[in-house]
């Protein structure tokens, strides 16, 4: 008995009961949606997800529930050929609203002195679809997302907004599987989304052990505020 929901099949299969996107299925009419993460947990299920088990192992995270990872994987176009998994749209929705949380709340603790505007400045560049296209790239979404096969020839395994896009429903999946400590985990342990592309810490590492002035002079500089101006309020002592 698979547990999850299961979704109705109504492409052809090949001779050996295989559906053409890889995708084993009992037999009958239905694909168990959590199957394609299994890794053989389930005798009958003899493929898996393309890359299902790098993925996880690059967030560092297991999925309890794989219809979330298979559903963050999936995006409109393969929906619409193919109609095994809902698209990662929903998710995309949810991801970056977790993504915006968590990225705010380490920037707070980073930076305890920065203001407002700075602090919204840092993150919409960290957020940015660039930055997240980059993010992706080192889990390989590419190679796990499941396109039609017209968006699929079109070059979208490379492009910046899909990948971005599919990163944020991913991060929505690991939420929703795992709860926030665990997407926060990702985002920040693992992808290190909190950090400003701008600031090399392989070069510099000892960036955060620096005194508040020195960080937000520097900080002004990459977010093109100029030289910071200090004025005295009050002076104590000698």
């Amino acid at each position: 008995k698979h547990r999850g929901r299961i979704y109705p099949i109504t492409r052809r299969v090949n001779t050996k009961g295989v559906p053409s996107n890889g995708f084993p299925f009992r037999s009958g009419c239905f694909l168990p949606c959590e199957s394609p993460l299994n890794y053989g947990k389930t005798p009958s299920m003899t493929k898996t997800l393309k890359g299902g088990r790098q993925l996880e192992q690059a967030l560092g995270y297991e999925f309890k529930d794989t219809n979330l990872i298979v559903e963050a994987l999936t995006h409109r176009s393969h929906y619409h050929e193919f109609g095994d998994s809902p698209p990662n749209e929903r998710l995309e929705f949810l991801g970056d609203t977790v993504l915006d949380l968590c990225v705010t709340e380490e920037l707070m603790r980073l930076f305890p002195n920065l203001g407002e505007g700075p602090l919204s400045k840092l993150r919409s560049q960290i957020v940015s679809e660039r930055s997240l296209s980059i993010a992706a790239k080192t889990l390989a979404l590419g190679k796990t997302l499941r396109l039609g096969k017209g968006e699929d020839k079109s070059g979208g395994r490379d492009r910046d907004s899909l990948l971005a896009d599919c990163l944020e429903a991913v991060i929505a999946a690991v939420y929703m599987d795992g709860g926030l400590d665990s997407a926060r985990r990702v985002i920040i342990d693992k992808l290190q989304l909190a950090i400003p592309n701008n600031i090399n810490i392989k070069k510099n590492p000892k960036f955060f052990d620096r005194d508040y002035k020195s960080r937000l002079q520097e900080l002004c500089h990459i977010l093109g505020l100029g030289t910071p101006n200090y004025h005295c309020l009050s002076t104590e002592g000698a």
